[in-house]
């Protein structure tokens, strides 16, 4: 089997990072998230607090939410004052993830991966969702919160997801025509069995090549 990448977009709650980890797991390979944005630090010498902020900040700000830079591959010189800013901080991310995809086998959960890999073959695109009450309590019991609080968390988050996707990419987060699948976790008895279905795509997909 040649080296793939699986990308996994999804509702708050669904249960993403626990099939993706067990994908990993099943293959030994790495998982890839906030991660990328160490990664980005890490190669260009910059505080890895910069970048998390410049993350943070992008969810909060106005023109993030109005606007859209669809990522073109552009870089900005990391001695300019403007580096860690949002969309350069997403440019450094997409730079890494396409290098790591050139020559590992990976998962790479929610960052746009989807959008970033859209030229490589050999790429698995995956959209995870879940019914608003089975998300809730997920939450609920994850982090140990009420279910108003559960509901107002899921809320935000699945709106700052949204906003990212589309100042980055200019599309739609949820069109499915953007996913090779779109997998309702709840209609599985567990997370194993829905990374057991995603394995069988995996190893028919790019088992063969």
């Amino acid at each position: 089997m040649k080296h793939f990448a699986v990308t996994i977009a999804r509702l708050c709650g669904s249960g993403a990072t626990p099939i993706a980890r067990l994908l990993c797991q099943k293959y030994d390979i790495s998982l890839y998230d906030k991660k990328l944005l160490e990664l980005a630090a890490d190669k260009n010498g910059i505080n890895k607090a910069l970048f998390m902020q410049a993350d943070e900040h992008t969810n909060k700000s106005l023109l993030y939410r109005i606007s859209k830079r669809v990522y073109a591959g552009e870089m900005i010189s990391p001695h300019s004052d403007d580096y860690t800013r949002e969309d350069n901080l997403f440019n450094c991310q997409a730079k890494n993830l396409r290098e790591l995809a050139d020559n590992e086998s990976l998962v790479c959960v929610g960052r746009a991966g989807d959008f970033i890999l859209k030229d490589y073959p050999n790429t698995l695109n995956i959209f995870m969702y879940a019914p608003y009450e089975t998300r809730v309590n997920n939450e609920m019991k994850r982090l140990g919160i009420s279910q108003k609080e559960a509901e107002k968390h899921i809320d935000r988050t699945d709106k700052n997801r949204r906003e990212y996707y589309r100042f980055h990419t200019g599309r739609d987060w949820e069109n499915p025509a953007h996913y090779d699948m779109c997998i309702d976790t709840s209609a599985f008895s567990s997370y194993l069995k829905c990374a057991e279905i995603i394995e069988a795509c995996i190893d028919k997909k790019f088992g063969e090549q």
